[in-house]
């Protein structure tokens, strides 16, 4: 008697096994792959709202510092939103009289960057490699010979 085709409807339950196995280490595998620049990515967005976040509260100390002729001693004064800051970073402000120094470091107590002001005048500055430089550093190199 010769075997044919299965003539029945739906999987055994071998087969849904089988599948589910392949799908389960196709994930796993794109995961563990995807996952480091994933992190990348994130810690790139962080980095860049730091950065933003520093270039708006130098804007309001500056324009505090052209009122009042000196810069707030005590963020309270201001009302600065320094807690609403990027999950994992914090800023610390030393400040008063003609200058004052905003620090942002993340949750390893790592410089992300800084800003200092002297008399109404900003310069914000990077500690590590922020934003897409710690994505594509080679691309930058090589944009910067061109």
């Amino acid at each position: 008697m010769l075997v044919g085709l299965r003539d029945d409807k739906g999987s055994s339950l071998l087969e849904l096994l089988v599948v589910l196995t392949t799908l389960t280490l196709t994930v796993g595998v794109a995961t563990a792959t995807l996952f480091p620049f994933y992190q990348k990515c994130l810690d790139a967005a962080r980095d860049v709202r730091v950065l933003g976040d520093l270039y708006n509260l130098s804007l309001t100390l500056d324009a505090y510092y052209i009122f009042h002729a000196e810069y707030p001693r005590d963020p309270a004064e201001l009302e600065l939103p320094l807690q609403s800051s990027p999950e994992g970073v914090e800023y610390t402000y030393c400040g008063g009289g003609d200058s004052y120094e905003l620090v942002a470091r993340d949750e390893k107590g790592v410089k992300l960057a800084t800003a200092r002001g002297h008399e109404g005048n900003t310069t914000l500055e990077k500690e590590a490699a922020t934003g897409i430089e710690r994505l594509a550093p080679s691309v930058l190199r090589s944009a910067g010979n061109l």
